[in-house]
């Protein structure tokens, strides 16, 4: 008996001594604790399906009862009330200077490039997308902004659409592509962008000496022409 005793004194002991060095919690800080990781959490998924939605592929949709192209295969002209108020949503998620001159800019080079969403594919090339940008200038561009703009780079990005393929997103991801665009022009401009392209003619100069470049075929004239029939 006495050494049943002498056991449960021991037990008694060692269950004392676990106790030690444990600050106490309140059991209503514990569930008020419980709640605020359950919010956490709940905004998190929220925020996850946000993103989500963005990248339905559809060739239209709505997001805040305005009409947004999604992704575009090509054959026809893409309505243009529907990509200019997809190059202003796009910019507007982007910390990069813009106004209505740069929409102008993007919808123009749209127009030049692939004649507003006829061409996604380039005959005989491999620029791709309603802005035509070659796979080359899209990698360069994605690891200059990761480098030198981490947080601009992440808004860029956030248009990719990671359910499909690198080339479905250069083809076909219209957002995706005028956020890379948007870029590429401010990569080359700087925050001046929006000043510098204030007409049409200058617009053109800019697309020419930084978009087509010396080595494109493309010209100043053909930019107006271009511009003024599919705008």
């Amino acid at each position: 008996m006495k050494y049943l005793i002498a056991f449960c004194i021991c037990i008694g002991f060692f269950a004392f001594a676990g106790t030690l060095g444990k600050p106490d919690v309140i059991p209503e800080y514990q569930e008020y604790a419980k709640s605020e990781i359950v919010e956490k959490e709940e905004e998190i998924i929220i925020q996850d399906e946000s993103l989500e939605n963005f990248y339905e592929d559809k060739n239209e949709t709505s997001i805040e009862d305005v009409t947004i192209i999604w992704s575009w295969k090509g054959g026809n002209t893409v309505k243009l009330d529907q990509l200019k108020q997809t190059i202003i949503t796009v910019q507007e998620r982007i910390s990069i200077p813009s106004n209505e001159h740069t929409t102008l800019l993007l919808l123009e080079t749209s127009a030049v490039e692939s004649s507003r969403g006829i061409d996604m594919i380039q005959k005989g090339g491999s620029a791709r997308g309603i802005l035509q940008m070659m796979p080359s200038t899209e990698k360069f561009i994605k690891k200059w902004l990761k480098k030198h703009h981490p947080s601009i780079h992440k808004e860029v990005i956030s248009f990719y659409n990671n359910n499909k393929s690198v080339e479905w997103n250069r083809s076909y991801n219209v957002p995706y592509q005028i956020a890379m665009s948007l870029a590429y022009y401010w990569h080359k401009c700087g925050d001046k962008l929006p000043s510098l392209i204030t007409t049409r003619e200058n617009r053109a100069k800019v697309w020419k000496r930084y978009y087509n470049t010396y080595k494109g075929k493309g010209t100043i004239s053909k930019y107006h022409e271009k511009a003024k029939k599919y705008l």
